[in-house]
């Protein structure tokens, strides 16, 4: 198997993001296998649910199977379990702690992806992005990434879908927390900024002051939240950055690697 992880980064340069507590196991629905007879198997190797919905009906029903014992719509559907499913199975059949010992290396390991591109990527206040991180775990627990997916299909086939990436989708509108805007104001506002600036009177009309003016129009007396401030309801969503110790620590490396470079 492997994991789903939902990331929402609403700033690059300087970064912003945030993991959501839910996800999926994609589950193979052949045993995996190392014998090289099987390399050619996508049943076995790739776990990708538009691969492996095509046989599921043979999906095996041994007692590993985290699928055997999952309840279907709450926490398994399809050839998926849910995150938190993933987690009680794994503690009940190996004694492992996902929680305390998996995530927060998960956690790192996508601030470490995401710290690596920050200075590439324009500062783009008005945008956000989800991203699908696709993430093996292997024998020693250890998290793997496999790659990085923007715009992760919000398709919904089973009702296991419906319950995590509907509550996905909401609690990503309350992090963004988008402001409504009076568009009587806005077009008013283009339009006089638009204007040629005749003299040095009108480009003053352009300057702060106005500008405060305009946006409270606008946005009807109402401000963004702030790079750093935390959103007033998070949801489901955890925070990674900034203000974490694993952000600073990430972000610690990353200068005296790039200072090491530079020397």
């Amino acid at each position: 198997f492997d994991l789903r992880i939902y990331v929402l980064v609403t700033s690059f340069n300087p970064l912003e993001t945030f993991v959501y507590h839910e996800g999926f196991a994609r589950l193979s629905t052949r045993r995996y296998s190392t014998d090289a007879d099987t390399v050619a198997d996508k049943y076995v190797h790739l776990t990708n649910y538009s691969i492996q919905k095509g046989n599921q009906g043979s999906f095996g029903v041994d007692l590993d199977n985290p699928l055997a014992k999952a309840e279907v719509g709450t926490e398994g559907g399809g050839t998926k379990v849910s995150l938190s499913y993933l987690a009680k199975h794994l503690r009940a059949s190996q004694g492992v702690d996902f929680h305390g010992g998996v995530w927060p290396k998960i956690r790192t390991l996508i601030l470490k992806s995401l710290a690596a591109v920050e200075s590439e990527i324009p500062h783009c206040p008005s945008a956000f992005e989800l991203f699908g991180y696709d993430v093996l775990i292997d024998s020693d627990l250890k998290p793997w990434l496999i790659e990085v997916n923007a715009s992760p299909s919000l398709a919904r086939e089973s009702v296991l879908d419906d319950r995590i990436k509907v509550a996905l989708l909401r609690d990503i509108v309350k992090v963004v927390d988008p402001l409504p805007f009076d568009r009587t104001a806005l077009a008013r506002v283009m339009e006089r900024r638009a204007a040629p600036r005749r003299s040095s009177r009108s480009a003053a009309s352009n300057g702060k002051q106005a500008l405060e003016a305009d946006l409270n129009a606008i946005l009807r007396g109402r401000r963004p939240r702030r790079y750093g401030v935390l959103p007033k309801e998070l949801g489901g969503f955890e925070p990674l950055a900034p203000h974490t110790p694993e952000f600073e620590e990430v972000m610690r490396v990353k200068r005296q690697t790039t200072r090491n470079q530079l020397e």
